[in-house]
Parts: C-alpha cells; sequence; structure tokens
C-alpha cells in the first residue's frame, strides 16, 4: 500500500465572527488523516485546553477535519491590562433596574430631621405615640396641642402627629440598581478587582473610579448614594464573565457602609 501527498494536517481559511455579549471569536480548521488530526487536537488541548473549543469531525477515506474555537481574533496581539490593572473587556454592557418599595415611616428624612433639629419633638413622639395608639386619645392631645405642651416647631411636629393618626406607618421609595456585566478573554491579561465592596459612591466617583460611563443613554440620579455590591465572577472555559451591582439610596449609615475616599 502507498500513501501520497501531504500526512501533516493542511490548516483551511480562517472564519471570524463578532458578538456583541462575547467579542470576537476566531474558527481555525485543518484537514488530514484521523490519526494526525487526533494528535494536532491532543496537542492544542495540552497548550491551550483551558482556552479553547475543538471538534474533530471524521471525513470519508480515514480523513478528518479538526474546528478549534478561540475567543480572540488570533492575529498574535493580546490586550494589555487597562491602567486599573484589570483585564480589557471584549463587551461591558451597563443596565439600570428601578423598583420601588416601602420604607418605615421612622426613616423618613423629615421625621430624621425632627430627630436632629428639634430633639425635645422628637422625644416626645417616640415616648407617647405608643400609649396614644394604644388608647385612641389622638383628639384629646389635639385640643390642648398649644396649650398644655412645649414645640420647639409645633407646626412640623403637629403635621407628623397627624400622619401617625391617620395610621401612616411607612413610604413609597425609589431603589435603583446599576449592573455592569463584563464579558472577558480567559487569556486576557490583569486581574479583576473585588475592591471597594460595601462603601459609598457618589455618582462622579463611580464615573471616575468604577469605569461608569458619563455618555449612558439613561439618566442615573445625580443625588444620594450608591453602594457597591460583591461581585460575581464565573469561569467558563474561553471566557470569563464577572457582575457587579452599585445600590442606590438617599442616605445610607456610614456606619455600616464607608464613605469611598
Amino acid at each position: 500500500m502507498r500513501r501520497q501527498g501531504k500526512l501533516t494536517p493542511i490548516e483551511l481559511a480562517q472564519e471570524r465572527t463578532w458578538d456583541a455579549s462575547k467579542g470576537w471569536k476566531t474558527s481555525r480548521k485543518w484537514h488530514g488523516t484521523h490519526a494526525a488530526i487526533t494528535g494536532l487536537a491532543a496537542t492544542i488541548q495540552a497548550e491551550q485546553g483551558r482556552f479553547v473549543s475543538m471538534t474533530v469531525s471524521p471525513v470519508d477515506a480515514g480523513a478528518a477535519t479538526l474546528t478549534v474555537s478561540y475567543d480572540d481574533l488570533q492575529d498574535g496581539d493580546e490586550p494589555e491590562a487597562e491602567a486599573s490593572g484589570e483585564p480589557e473587556a471584549d463587551q461591558d454592557t451597563w443596565t439600570l433596574q428601578g423598583n420601588d418599595y416601602e420604607k418605615d415611616i421612622w426613616s423618613h428624612p423629615e421625621i430624621i430631621a425632627l430627630a436632629t433639629n428639634t430633639k425635645a419633638d422628637y422625644d416626645w413622639l417616640r415616648k407617647n405615640l405608643p400609649p396614644i395608639q394604644k388608647n385612641g386619645t389622638w383628639q384629646d392631645i389635639l385640643d390642648v396641642w398649644d396649650t398644655s405642651f412645649t414645640w420647639d416647631d409645633s407646626t412640623g411636629t403637629k403635621e407628623i402627629f397627624k400622619m401617625f393618626r391617620d395610621g401612616v406607618e411607612a413610604y413609597s421609595v425609589s431603589q435603583f440598581v446599576l449592573r455592569r456585566s463584563r464579558s472577558i478573554k480567559s487569556a486576557a491579561q490583569g486581574t479583576l478587582a473585588v475592591d471597594n465592596v460595601g462603601k459609598q459612591f457618589t455618582l462622579a466617583q463611580l464615573q471616575a473610579n468604577e469605569d461608569v460611563p458619563a455618555t449612558l443613554k439613561f439618566a442615573l440620579p445625580a443625588d444620594g448614594a450608591w453602594v457597591k455590591r460583591t461581585p460575581t465572577v464565573n469561569y467558563s472555559g474561553n471566557k470569563v464573565s464577572a457582575d457587579v451591582e452599585y445600590w442606590h439610596a438617599d442616605t445610607w449609615h456610614e456606619i455600616l457602609y464607608p464613605l469611598y475616599t
């Protein structure tokens, strides 16, 4: 039996595809004898198995085709890490989710201001509202409001008192969650940062230090603060996906969530 022709696998033309969520991919193909193709596949698997996916497809007459998918352009130009030290992402996706939720009425800014500016009025409400609610003596108190009590802010405290009389226990606030999803090559240089979790950021600080684009096509609340949540990182062979959220609120307790500096 005589064999003619080249036994070494022959590489065919490369195919390149772009996906908005996954970036560039290159598909390289080799054709040759089944033994030569399986040998080449074993070599590539040993060298780059973590970064590629492969398929060996048998063809007639003892031949086979090897298809290897790479998560880059295969142009020999691996992107360097960004100035921040993080790997360059193939794709960054930003989403803003908004929802409404209820908070205890005692956390309302007006009542917090009462506790700060007119402490005596606030203390009176805290001490006397429970028995008044229990006994239902709302009108009795209102009838002698200005004659039997001394107030630092009679009008404001009275309006808050009436609010409790009317059964208000909570109020609705808007909550925004800003989410960043990144798709990164496994072979990309750099290290994903997971620092500053649990810290408060102003919008300007997010833009300067967390790479939030200033040109986002949706508005972000300029007031209040954003707390960075714990990131999630997934490794899927030839891609790394990283997600992190920033939660917005008008105020956060600085003891629990320190200011970013």
